[in-house]
């Protein structure tokens, strides 16, 4: 081996352990000093290389020859107590990535049918309206296995949407049947997979996992009477199934279907369950008599936490704000909480921090100045601050 032009040889003291390097003498001691002096991240001898020991001293401790990896996190070598080299080497963290989506236009037009896939992902989403069944039906991917959801205005009015999930061996010969039996419906959207990869079992395991995160999510009322049991599945496939699931909700919110999104307040959840979305945006508070709210501004709109309080009586305010208060108390999302407030029973997704405010208050608020964060500044000081 060669130990390059700085190597010369020289033998150990007869009568006292070698210093050199914090060994015994002999090459390893050597190189370890000489890669202290360089920095170097590793030990590598180099497969030629053989260990001569050499002479040292009675009850003299050798040296380790291997350096070891040590994950704190800084930059170079050090010594330890035992004369072996530690190096430090910078780890880096895991962190979300950037996804590609690509949306096939099938009918060259956004409101016609789409195809929704991910880069590296088998599956596939076709979106498309009722009026366009007939079109859609005869698209290859409502003859395959898969599993499907018909979505549209919820004609009772419990919540703004009602949604059905199904599964067939051969999608189309079910929403055949519901094009016929079923009013509700405006849009549907097909999940299945370009490979024929999906067998029964897996859209059943599919279906029963989407009905359970519809009734978590508590957005829509869903059609079905209850979620199927999840069918036997082994443990890779159930796996195959989760991953499965993240990709499909997460190409859902891209063509409207946003009732299977859990708003979070933990911020440690993610997609990965196939069902939570952490809060990550900056937390405003709302006080004010007889209001005590919590809120969090992030890309999906304006999310006050559940167990905020409000007003119950109802002063001069926005007639949308009116109605949007109407619609929440109809639909349970605000309850009374004793005779002069209502409660917020679940996290909520406002359009804005004005319809929030008002809202709560019972009363038209602009929300920019009325949410104010742990440092006492105005969602509009904060919104101005980061436009500067």
């Amino acid at each position: 081996m060669d130990l390059g032009p700085w190597h010369r040889h020289r033998p150990p003291h007869p009568h006292r352990p070698d210093s050199r390097g914090g060994g015994v003498g002999g090459r390893p001691g050597r190189v370890l000093a000489r890669l202290r002096q360089l920095g170097r991240h590793s030990a590598d001898l180099g497969p030629g290389h053989r260990h001569h020991p050499p002479h040292r001293a009675e009850n003299a401790r050798p040296a380790k020859r291997a350096a070891r990896l040590a994950v704190p996190p800084s930059s170079g070598p050090r010594s330890t107590p035992t004369g072996s080299v530690s190096f430090n080497v910078l780890m880096s963290s895991p962190k979300a990535h950037g996804a590609t989506i690509r949306i096939f236009l099938v009918d060259g037009t956004p409101q016609g049918r789409r195809l929704v896939d991910r880069i590296g992902w088998t599956g596939v989403c076709l979106a498309f309206s009722r009026a366009d069944y007939g079109l859609a039906r005869q698209r290859p991917e409502l003859l395959n296995t898969g599993v499907y959801v018909l979505a549209g205005l919820d004609p009772d009015g419990k919540r703004s949407q009602k949604i059905y999930v199904g599964e067939g061996d051969v999608v189309r010969t079910r929403v055949d049947t519901h094009h016929k039996e079923k009013d509700f419906w405006t849009h549907g959207y097909v999940l299945t997979s370009k490979d024929g990869s999906l067998n029964k079992a897996h859209v059943r395991y599919l279906e029963s996992r989407l009905i359970e995160i519809g009734h978590k999510a508590d957005s829509a009322v869903i059609d079905n009477l209850s979620a199927p049991p999840r069918p036997s599945l082994i443990e890779s496939e159930i796996a195959d199934m989760e991953a499965y699931l993240d990709n499909a909700l997460l190409l859902l919110p891209l063509v409207g279907v946003t009732v299977f999104e859990i708003v979070s307040t933990d911020a440690t959840a993610s997609p990965g369950d196939g069902s939570s979305i952490p809060l990550g945006g900056t937390r405003y508070m709302f006080k004010g008599h007889l209001i005590s709210a919590e809120a969090v501004d992030d890309p999906r709109g304006f999310t006050v936490l559940e167990g905020a309080l409000g007003r119950r009586e109802t002063k001069i305010m926005t007639k949308g704000y009116e109605i949007l208060r109407t619609k929440l108390i109809e639909e349970g999302i605000l309850l009374p909480h004793n005779d002069k407030q209502l409660r917020l029973t679940k996290n909520y997704v406002f359009d804005s921090p004005s319809s929030a405010a008002s809202v709560l208050a019972g009363g038209s608020k602009n929300g920019r100045v009325e949410w104010i964060d742990a440092s006492g500044l105005t969602l509009k000081q904060n919104q101005e601050a980061a436009a500067s």
